[in-house]
């Protein structure tokens, strides 16, 4: 089973965003992330579920206005 951190690069990968971008966006300091990485800390539930919203809003298509359709 991945880890959110994994789950999460590999979310990123797929959309080619990087995660530091995205933990910035969601006020999470470089210094966590990087403290996820080295293993000394794990992100939150609720931060990765955050994060993958995050994650989901962004690969979701862009919303069209119907009177530029007509």
């Amino acid at each position: 089973m991945q880890t959110y951190l994994e789950q999460l690069d590999s979310r990123c990968a797929r959309l080619g965003v990087d995660l530091r971008d995205i933990c910035r966006a969601e006020g999470i300091a470089a210094t966590t992330l990087a403290r996820w990485r080295k293993g000394q800390a794990h992100p939150r539930q609720e931060t990765a579920e955050a994060l993958f919203a995050r994650l989901d809003k962004m690969a979701a298509p862009p919303a069209t206005d119907m009177q530029e359709a007509i």
